[in-house]
């Protein structure tokens, strides 16, 4: 992907976010946006400037990987015993609300029982209003949790596969995704989070502070949720964000 053969090439050479900035005309934020995958140059003129600065060609600058075709290289001795292995994604969660639920207790909410509603395999289910209602407003509190949960992983991949530098270089894009996603989702859930999040981050270690918040967010969702507890080992954060 662009996005990652940008920071690639970038990294190889030893540019900073501003050098590549400065030399193609546009800030450091929008190089660090380019490397978060949330845009990309606009025109061919921006991908020519960029390609030329880091020596690459736009083609190899988008990362396009040429199609083999099995027809045409079946024959050739170097492709006789090659593995094709996928990569898997770091720390994915899934995002239905009925896959992260735990199976081993009844679902209560606001002392209404609502597990047949996740249960169930019958597509019309019988219910008493009050049943309803209660699973309507579980499902979206806790879709609410799950999102957020989601979001927090993402940025973790990202902050793995970053510098220690560059986390400091865009340590203001790291907070304002964190909270304009994972923050944001948790106080569609609660209401009473004020106080929680506020703390200024200036740092990796506040950082890190910020983060840790999120896990004991989430450690309440899955009491309040039933949702399954997270069991990956993210003691390198620790390590990294100090």
């Amino acid at each position: 992907m662009f996005k990652d053969k940008l920071k690639q090439l970038r990294t190889e050479k030893g540019y900073t976010q501003s050098d590549v900035a400065n030399a193609i005309g546009v800030t450091a934020a929008t190089i660090g946006n380019y490397e978060q995958g949330s845009r990309q140059p606009r025109g061919d003129e921006a991908w020519q400037k960029l390609a030329d600065f880091l020596e690459v060609s736009v083609d190899e600058l988008m990362d396009k990987k040429k199609t083999i075709r099995w027809a045409d290289v079946k024959d050739d001795p170097k492709y006789k015993n090659m593995k094709i292995t996928i990569k898997q994604p770091k720390y994915t969660v899934p995002k239905d609300l009925k896959n992260n639920l735990r199976e081993e207790c009844r679902i209560i909410y606001k002392k209404i029982d609502i597990t047949h509603f996740f249960r169930s395999s019958e597509t019309t289910i019988s219910s008493t209003k009050e049943q309803f209602r209660a699973y309507i407003e579980f499902s979206e509190r806790a879709s609410h949790a799950l999102l957020a949960r989601c979001y927090l992983f993402e940025i973790l991949s990202d902050i793995e596969d970053a510098l220690c530098e560059e986390i400091l270089e865009n340590l203001q894009q790291y907070i304002n995704r964190i909270m304009k996603t994972v923050v944001f989702w948790y106080t569609q859930c609660w209401s009473n989070l004020d106080g929680v999040f506020d703390d200024k981050v200036t740092d990796l270690p506040s950082l890190n502070k910020l983060i840790f918040r999120c896990f004991l967010v989430d450690d309440v969702a899955v009491k309040e949720f039933y949702l399954k507890k997270i069991e990956y080992d993210f003691s390198w954060l620790n390590e990294k964000l100090r």
